[in-house]
């Protein structure tokens, strides 16, 4: 028996998937894809798509596409008759479905799309996302704040600290630890670097 391939999330995190094949009309949430006139011929070839679907497939049979907007941002005006078989990426092991959503939805979506907001929420809040990010994509302590500095790597610099820094105080996210020194360093202030690491894994 082969050993399932590996994708790497993170610097030293990797979790197994499985290469498959499927009607898009059995994955619901790739509906938009499918013609609604029924003027789209079948194809009996695979119609491999710009970005390839990545799912999760739960013991009921249900999948959950984790790079959907990426997939669909993709696809851009493709249409497909609901009987073309597509490939798509299989993630094998529930226990990496947290940090796969973490990786395609927070992190991919601050990168590709401008979603700034969340991911300032996992790297903020203080819970389980928190601990993911430090663990996973930061090689550091779960428990350990992550920087404003971080959060810019994160999110591939598409966001510098001023605008970061913005966010999170709209967001109430702030550090009572800096005291007065607050009121020396606003949070418009940016320090630039001229290094960056665009990918953080």
């Amino acid at each position: 028996m082969s050993k399932l391939p590996f994708v790497r999330f993170g610097q030293n995190y990797f979790a197994p998937f499985a290469a498959d094949t499927i009607a898009i009309h059995q994955i619901i949430e790739l509906n938009p894809l499918i013609d609604r006139t029924h003027t789209v011929k079948h194809f009996s070839g695979l119609q491999d798509l710009t970005v390839r679907p990545v799912v999760f497939r739960s013991e009921d049979g249900q999948f959950e596409v984790l790079n959907l907007r990426q997939v669909l941002e993709g696809a851009n005006l493709v249409r497909l008759h609901p009987d073309d078989v597509i490939p798509f990426t299989c993630l094998k092991a529930e226990d990496d479905l947290a940090i796969a959503r973490l990786y395609y939805q927070t992190i991919g979506h601050a990168r590709q799309f401008g979603d700034l907001d969340p991911l300032i929420h996992a790297a903020c809040g203080g819970n389980h996302l928190t601990a993911l990010l430090n663990q996973v994509f930061l090689q550091q302590p779960p428990d350990r704040p992550i920087t404003t500095e971080q959060i810019e790597r994160l999110c591939g610099g598409k966001y510098k600290k001023s605008t970061i820094n913005a966010r999170k105080k709209a967001l109430g996210y702030t550090d009572p630890r800096r005291g007065c020194n607050a009121r020396k360093f606003p949070a418009d202030v940016v320090t630039h670097h001229d290094w960056f690491e665009d990918d953080v894994w």
